[in-house]
């Protein structure tokens, strides 16, 4: 933490992961050293409790770091109220090139707050969005959105889970979709399912 803190230049990658005790009181210690910090450009928090109540905390702790390229969240459980206070600080981040957001507890409620950060999002490269509470329909408005955002860098898009086991017909509506063609992607993986993960192509 003191080498966050000081803004050691050598630290420009933090992985705080698996750490499933972080929660709020954590969380509280990890964004008073990232307010300090200006050298940071990679935040890994794969699998660590950051929860809704450390959400509030942490990420406007993160908004002045404006060079950061890569952050990784999955399995953060974030729920709908700490995605709301992701989605503020997203806003400020314009340089991310690679975004992980798989199983953070989004909802469909949670969607909609996600596709409006992607007109400041323009940089993103890789983004990976994807959660079993999620319906073939968030499935078409993440599509779309990010087409309707333009996302010029954008080469992978992957969405996964059940949602898509559900209702295979309305997946192939989806990526044969003017909005995925839009999107323009040479290899847009898709992950059907977890023994199955076929890939499309558009040109």
């Amino acid at each position: 933490l003191q080498r966050v803190e000081t803004s050691d230049p050598s630290l420009t990658k933090l992985e705080v992961r698996e750490k499933r005790y972080l929660k709020e009181a954590g969380c509280r210690v990890l964004a008073r050293s990232l307010s300090l910090n200006t050298s940071i450009t990679s935040l890994n928090l794969e699998g660590t409790n950051v929860g809704a109540a450390g959400a509030c905390l942490l990420f406007p702790a993160l908004t002045h770091l404006t060079a950061m390229t890569c952050l990784d969240l999955r399995g953060t459980h974030l729920e709908s109220s700490g995605v709301s206070h992701l989605c503020s600080a997203l806003e400020h981040l314009t340089s991310l090139n690679c975004l992980e957001l798989h199983e953070i507890g989004l909802f469909s409620s949670s969607v909609y707050h996600i596709c409006s950060t992607f007109n400041h999002l323009t940089s993103l490269t890789n983004f990976i969005f994807s959660d079993s509470s999620l319906t073939v329909n968030d499935v078409a408005h993440i599509c779309w959105a990010a087409a309707a955002s333009g996302m010029p860098r954008l080469k992978t898009l992957h969405l996964a889970k059940s949602c898509l086991n559900k209702d295979i017909l309305s997946v192939f509506d989806v990526f044969g979709s003017r909005a995925w063609m839009l999107l323009n992607l040479s290899h847009p993986p898709l992950q059907i399912g977890r023994q199955m993960e076929p890939r499309w192509q558009t040109t």
